[in-house]
């Protein structure tokens, strides 16, 4: 029997312990310490996308998200926006005093590092005070709460338990340039 560690299909992977490198010949320890640099790399690139959204820059926003998924497309800013949503709610979750008294699964999430998705746990959290976490969370709830639903969601096949978000309805506008908008109220 062989063990495979892979990223799965993603550009965004972690690996929390190299401590194993040490047991692999040259050319791999080379490869999974490339990998390493890489998935740091994607995490600053991440931070550079929610800083753009804490500083109300759309522009920088959009530069921000092109080099973290180059040739995306509004589609995919769009679904990277999304995620990014999930990962403003996490850092902000981590970062309030009540923390603990928080629902046991709201915890596990943001901890738990789910890169693909740009869901970076405390890594992330910890490049943001209290103060930032919050205005970031403010950024992106209207995005947030768009995408829920008064009444619990369900779908067959999904693996895990009911949730607010929907599972196929989309915005009736579902654009960066809107959620962008949507940092400057208008007049």
């Amino acid at each position: 029997m062989r063990r495979t560690i892979h990223g799965g299909f993603s550009d965004f992977t972690h690996y929390p312990d190299l401590s194993y490198l040490e047991r692999l010949s040259p050319k791999a320890q080379t490869t999974f310490e490339r990998w390493d640099r890489h998935s740091a790399a994607k995490l600053d690139q991440t931070e550079a996308v929610l800083r753009a959204a804490l500083q109300k820059d759309g522009p920088a926003y959009h530069a921000a998200l092109d080099h973290l998924h180059p040739g995306r497309g509004p589609k995919g800013k769009f679904q990277s926006s999304y995620f990014l949503s999930k990962a403003a709610r996490r850092i902000h979750h981590l970062k309030r005093p009540d923390f603990d008294h928080l629902p046991a699964q709201d915890q596990s999430h943001a901890v738990s590092m789910h890169p693909m998705t740009l869901q970076w746990g405390t890594a992330m959290a910890e490049r943001f005070s209290a103060e930032a976490a919050e205005a970031l969370w403010q950024r992106f709830k209207p995005l947030d709460d768009a995408l829920q639903a008064n009444e619990p969601q369900s779908a067959p096949g999904f693996q895990g338990g009911e949730t607010p978000y929907y599972f196929n309805q989309v915005l009736t506008d579902p654009s960066v340039d809107h959620f962008i908008a949507s940092w400057t109220p208008s007049v």
